[in-house]
C-alpha cells in the first residue's frame, strides 16, 4: 500500500483534482487485470521438507529432546510385544501340562477301577465256589442222614 502511495505521489496522480492522494487510494484504488497460464506442479509441494536451510532459525532449531528417539520408543513396544508372546507360551505350557497330568490321573483312576472289578469278579467266582462246595457237602450230608 505505501508503495501504490508513493508512486501516486509521485505522479500526480489525482493532484489535479485537488484530491489527496492517500484518499484516492482507498476510495478507488489502482487496479490491473494480469493473465497468466501456470501449470500446478505437484512435486514442488508433494515434500515439503526437500528444501535445505542454509543457517540456523531460532524458531525452527529442533533440538535433540524433541527429536523422535525410535528406539526408546521401540524398546517400550518390543518389550511388550514379547511380554505377550511369553505368557501366551506360558499359558499353553501350563494348559498341556494340566491336560497331561488329567490323562495320568485318568489312566491311574481307570487302573484302580479295573483292579477292583478284578477283585470283584474273584469274590464273586470264590462265593460261587464256596456256594458250589457247600451245596455238595449239604447233599452229601443229607444222603448220609437218611
Amino acid at each position: 500500500m505505501i508503495l501504490r502511495a508513493r508512486f501516486i505521489r509521485d505522479h500526480n496522480y489525482g493532484t489535479s483534482l485537488g484530491l489527496n492522494p492517500d484518499d484516492e487510494l482507498y476510495d478507488n484504488p489502482v487496479s490491473q487485470t494480469f493473465g497468466v497460464q501456470t501449470e500446478f506442479n505437484e512435486q514442488l509441494f508433494s515434500n515439503p521438507k526437500t528444501w535445505t536451510s542454509v543457517c540456523v532459525d531460532a524458531s525452527t532449531q529442533v533440538n535433540d529432546i524433541d527429536l523422535f528417539d525410535y528406539e526408546a520408543e521401540l524398546t517400550k513396544i518390543v518389550e511388550v510385544q514379547i511380554g505377550d508372546v511369553f505368557e501366551k507360551v506360558i499359558d499353553e505350557v501350563v494348559y498341556e501340562v494340566e491336560i497331561e497330568m488329567r490323562d495320568r490321573k485318568q489312566r491311574e483312576l481307570r487302573m484302580h477301577r479295573a483292579i477292583e472289578e478284578n477283585k470283584l469278579q474273584r469274590l464273586i467266582y470264590e462265593e460261587f465256589k464256596s456256594n458250589k462246595l457247600i451245596a455238595e457237602h449239604t447233599e452229601f450230608f443229607d444222603r448220609v442222614k437218611l
